[in-house]
C-alpha cells in the first residue's frame, strides 16, 4: 500500500463546492469571485484621493522608491453611487515604473486602520501601464486565464483624481494577499511567497534559512513571505526546491507531484508563453507567487504582472520562440526539468493547443479588446499623463489592437497572437485525442468523529469520462480495502468526489485515490499518505483556559488577554519545540510553541490575544468564549496528530475551564472569589503555594526574554527577591542585586522582587532556555 504508483493531478480543486458564499464568474479549478463593486465591468468608475502635500513628496526623485504610506481619503464613484473611506494609506508602487512620469499607486485600507477593508479587499493596485499604448494587454491576458479556470486577479479600469487633479486612466488590479486567498481556496492560511528577480528556484540548500536571502539592490527577499510572517517558516519551499532540482528524472514525477501542483503549472506556463509574457519565471526568473496549500500540503504557482506581453518586447522575438525551449538559460529547473519528462511535455502541448483553440482565439482577442476600448476610450483624450513617457496619443490607443507602435511595442495585440499561434502550430507536437487525466485528492488530518473523509477533484479534459474512482485505504493491522467515492457536484471545469470512511477506532490509516477513464488511470497522492485518528499521549496536556479574561490577569503589556495553561503530567521533561497550539483543527500548525522545556509537574501560560509582537508567550489568535476550542498538535510520521484538546461553551468573564486537578481527566469551571478560583501557573483546585500571576514578561532591568540557562540575572539595585517555579514551588530567596545562574535551568519561572527602599512588590516571568 505504501509503494509509489504513477500519478498525476491538476492545479486546484474546485474550492467553490466546499467554500460557501463563493460566487464565480468562471467556475474552474478555483472559483473566480464575482467582480463586485471594485472591479465592475460595464462602467468606468472614478477614484478620488486627497493626500495633501504627500503627493509632492512622493514625486520628488529621492522618494520614488520609498514605500512609506501617507494618510489620505478615498472616494469611489460608480453607476451613480458614491462610497467614502477616510484614513487610507497611499503610496507609489512598482519597480521601473516608479521612474515613469505616469506613476503607479497602491491604496491600503488597513495601514492606519488595522483589520480595515473595503468591499472585501484590503489593498488596491492602480497601474499606470505607461509602457502600453493600449493599456489593456494585461487585462486581456488575465481575463483569458480566468476563462480557462486559472487562478488570476480581478481587474478593470478606473479614472483617478489626486488632490482634485485628473491623473488619468488606470488599470485596477486585485492585490494578491490573504484576502485574495480567502476567495479562492478552501483554506487561506498557508504560506504565500512573492517571488521576484532572480527567483530561479535553483537549489541553495536543504534548510528553509537558505532561501531567506535578499539581492543587493533591494530590502525584500527574493522569496518574500507575505503571510505568517511572524512564524517565518520556509521549510515547505525548501522541500519543493530540493525535490525539483535533486530528484532523479525517472522518479521526479512521483516525488514532485507530492509537493507541487504540476499540471496546473503546465497550463499556466502554456498560457504565459502563448501570450509572450517574457517577464515571468521562464523568461526572466521574475513575477510569480507560490502558495503552500494547507489542505494537501502542495505548493501552487500563481502568475502576476503581465504588462510586458502581447507584443511588448524590450528584447528578443517572442512570436516564434519554440515553446519547448522558450529559454536557453540553465537556471530554470521548473521549466527545463518538466519539459524533459515526456508525460509533462505531452500535457503542456495539450494545454497550449486547447488555449489556442478555445480561449485566446483571434476573434475573442479582437472582440473583447473592442469592448474594453469602447468603455475606457473616452478617458484617453483627457489623460495628459498618457502622453508623457513615450508620446502616445489617442490614435495610438485606437490602433493598438491591430498595429504596432514601434520601438518596444513590436506588435499590435491581434497580429502578435496571430503570429504566435502560427508558429506554435508548427512547433508543437500533435496533441493526443485525449488530455491528461488530472486528479487531486486530499484528506484532513488529524481526523474527527472517527471518520476519514477523502475528497477528490478531477479536472475536465477531452476523452476522460470517469469509469471508476475509489480510495484505497489500509488501516492499522488490516489489509488494503477499496471504498468508492461519490460524485458531489460537477461543472464545465471538472467534478468533485467524496467518501466518508469509518475508522472503527483504528489509530491511523494510509490512503490514496485511484481514478480510471477510458484512456487513463491515475493515482493521487502518488505516495500513500498517513492520517492520524488516535491522539499522541506524551504527558503534555491543556490544563486550564480562560476564554474571556476581562480583568483577572494582565499580560506584560498591561492588557487582559485570554490565556491557556499547559502542564507536563508525565514523568519526563518535555521540550515544546515542534509542538503547536491552535484554535482550529483544520489549521494544526497555527502557532509553534517556543523552545522551552517543561519539567514534570510544571506549568506554562500562553496568551491568546493575536499580539505576537508582545513576546514569545503570545499566540496569533483569540479564544471564543461562546463555543471555543483549543488544541495541541504535532507532526508525527509526516502527518498532523492531536496531542490534547479542550472545548467549552458559554464562558463567563474571568472564569477558567480547567481540569479539576492538574492532569485529571475531569473538567470544571473555576470562578473568581470562590474557594476554587482560576490558578494560572499553579496547581488546579489547590490554593496552597499558589503564586499570584500578575507577573510581567518584561522588566526594565531584564529586556531579554527568554534568558540563557546557567547565566545569572542582574538587577540594577539590591532587592529582596523570591524565585518560584511556574507551578508555585518556592526555589530560593535572597537580598541582593543578582540571582545566581545555577538556579536557572531551562523552564518557566516567576521572580517576586521588592526594592529595599519603600516600594510596591513586583513580579516578573522568566523563560529560560
Amino acid at each position: 500500500m505504501k509503494d509509489s504508483a504513477r500519478c498525476c493531478f491538476f492545479l486546484l480543486f474546485f474550492a467553490g463546492y466546499l467554500q460557501s458564499g463563493s460566487t464565480a464568474v468562471a467556475q474552474g479549478m478555483l472559483p473566480h469571485p464575482a467582480n463586485g463593486v471594485p472591479f465592475v465591468q460595464n462602467d468606468l468608475p472614478t477614484i478620488h484621493i486627497e493626500c495633501g502635500e504627500a503627493l509632492e513628496w512622493m514625486y520628488e526623485e529621492s522618494n520614488w522608491y520609498s514605500n512609506e504610506e501617507h494618510p489620505a481619503s478615498f472616494i469611489f464613484q460608480s453607476a451613480g453611487s458614491t462610497d467614502t473611506v477616510s484614513n487610507i494609506g497611499f503610496r507609489l508602487r512598482g519597480n521601473t515604473s516608479r521612474a515613469a512620469d505616469k506613476k503607479s499607486f497602491k491604496i491600503s485600507f488597513n495601514t492606519f486602520n488595522p483589520g480595515g477593508s473595503w468591499e472585501g479587499i484590503e489593498k488596491m493596485n492602480l497601474n499606470g501601464e505607461h509602457n502600453d499604448p493600449s493599456v489593456i494587454r494585461a487585462r486581456l491576458i488575465w481575463e483569458g486565464m480566468r476563462d480557462a479556470g486559472l487562478p488570476v486577479s480581478r481587474s478593470n479600469h478606473v479614472n483617478l483624481f489626486v488632490n482634485g487633479v485628473y491623473h488619468g486612466l488606470y488599470y485596477n488590479l486585485e492585490h494578491i494577499d490573504e484576502e485574495w486567498l480567502e476567495k479562492r481556496f478552501i483554506q487561506d492560511h498557508g504560506n504565500l511567497w512573492k517571488c521576484t528577480y532572480p527567483a530561479n528556484l535553483t537549489y541553495q540548500g536543504s534548510s528553509g534559512e537558505d532561501y531567506k536571502f535578499t539581492p543587493s539592490w533591494s530590502e525584500d527577499r527574493v522569496y518574500d513571505l507575505k503571510t505568517n510572517v511572524a512564524e517565518d517558516h520556509y521549510g515547505a519551499l525548501a522541500q519543493f526546491i530540493d525535490v525539483l532540482n535533486n530528484e532523479p528524472l525517472e522518479s521526479l514525477p512521483c516525488a514532485l507531484e507530492d509537493v507541487f501542483d504540476v499540471y496546473g503549472y503546465l497550463k499556466i506556463a502554456a498560457a504565459e508563453i502563448l501570450c509572450g509574457h517574457w517577464d515571468n519565471y521562464i523568461g526572466n526568473k521574475n513575477n510569480f507567487y507560490l502558495y503552500h496549500r494547507p489542505e494537501d500540503q502542495r505548493i501552487v504557482y500563481i502568475p502576476y504582472d503581465a504588462d510586458n506581453a502581447l507584443g511588448i518586447q524590450w528584447f528578443g522575438e517572442w512570436t516564434n520562440q519554440d515553446p519547448y525551449s522558450w529559454t536557453d538559460a540553465s537556471d530554470r529547473p521548473l521549466y527545463t526539468r518538466l519539459m524533459a519528462v515526456p508525460a509533462y511535455k505531452t500535457a503542456f502541448t495539450y494545454f497550449m493547443r486547447q488555449l489556442m483553440d478555445e480561449t485566446y482565439t483571434l476573434d475573442w482577442m479582437q472582440a473583447r479588446g473592442e469592448v474594453i476600448q469602447s468603455t475606457i476610450g473616452i478617458s484617453i483624450a483627457d489623460d495628459s499623463f498618457y502622453t508623457m513617457d513615450y508620446g502616445f496619443d489617442a490614435d495610438d490607443f485606437t490602433l493598438a489592437l491591430s498595429e504596432n507602435w514601434g520601438g518596444h511595442v513590436a506588435w499590435g495585440i491581434v497580429p502578435f497572437m496571430e503570429s504566435r499561434q502560427f508558429w506554435a502550430d508548427i512547433q508543437l507536437d500533435e496533441a493526443l485525442e485525449w488530455g491528461p487525466l488530472s486528479l487531486t485528492a486530499w484528506a484532513p488530518s488529524p481526523l474527527v468523529n472517527d471518520t476519514l473523509t477523502v475528497h477528490a477533484w478531477i479536472a475536465s479534459t477531452e476523452g476522460n469520462t470517469i469509469n471508476s474512482i475509489h480510495a484505497d485505504v489500509q488501516m492499522e493491522a488490516t489489509s488494503n480495502v477499496s471504498y468508492p467515492l461519490s460524485l458531489v457536484e460537477s461543472s464545465e471545469f471538472g467534478s468533485l468526489w467524496e467518501a466518508e470512511i469509518p475508522m472503527n477506532g483504528s489509530a491511523h490509516a494510509w490512503w490514496t485515490v485511484v481514478a480510471e477513464s477510458e484512456n487513463n488511470a491515475v493515482q493521487s497522492p502518488c505516495t500513500s499518505r498517513q492520517v492520524w485518528n488516535a491522539s499522541l499521549s506524551n504527558g503534555l496536556v491543556i490544563n486550564e483556559a480562560m476564554p474571556l479574561n476581562n480583568s483577572f490577569m494582565q499580560d506584560e503589556a498591561g492588557g487582559y488577554a485570554d490565556w491557556v495553561e499547559l502542564y507536563n503530567a508525565g514523568n519526563a521533561p518535555i521540550n515544546l519545540s515542534y509542538h503547536y497550539l491552535t484554535n482550529r483543527l483544520d489549521w494544526p500548525n497555527r502557532w509553534s510553541l517556543p523552545n522551552v522545556t517543561l519539567d514534570p509537574g510544571q506549568h506554562v501560560v500562553f496568551y491568546c490575544d493575536d499580539d505576537v509582537e508582545d513576546g514569545p508567550l503570545h499566540a496569533p489568535f483569540h479564544l471564543d468564549a461562546d463555543s471555543g476550542d483549543v488544541f495541541i498538535t504535532t507532526m508525527d510520521a509526516d502527518a498532523w496528530r492531536l496531542i490534547d484538546s479542550a472545548h467549552w461553551n458559554g464562558a463567563a468573564p474571568n472564569a477558567s475551564w480547567g481540569r479539576t486537578t492538574d492532569g485529571a481527566p475531569s473538567w470544571t469551571w473555576f470562578f473568581l472569589f470562590t474557594d476554587t478560583p482560576p490558578t494560572p501557573n499553579a496547581p488546579n483546585g489547590d490554593m496552597e503555594n499558589v503564586v499570584s500571576e500578575t507577573a510581567s514578561l518584561e522588566a526594565p532591568w531584564h529586556p531579554n526574554n527568554p534568558h540563557r540557562a546557567g547565566q545569572p540575572i542582574s538587577m540594577p539595585h539590591s532587592n529582596v527577591w523570591n524565585l518560584y517555579q511556574s507551578n508555585g514551588v518556592h526555589i530560593a530567596a535572597g537580598e541582593s542585586s543578582r540571582i545566581p545562574g545555577n538556579l536557572l535551568q531551562p523552564g518557566a519561572y516567576i521572580v517576586h522582587w521588592n526594592l529595599l527602599e519603600p516600594s510596591s512588590p513586583q513580579s516578573h516571568t522568566i523563560l529560560v532556555q
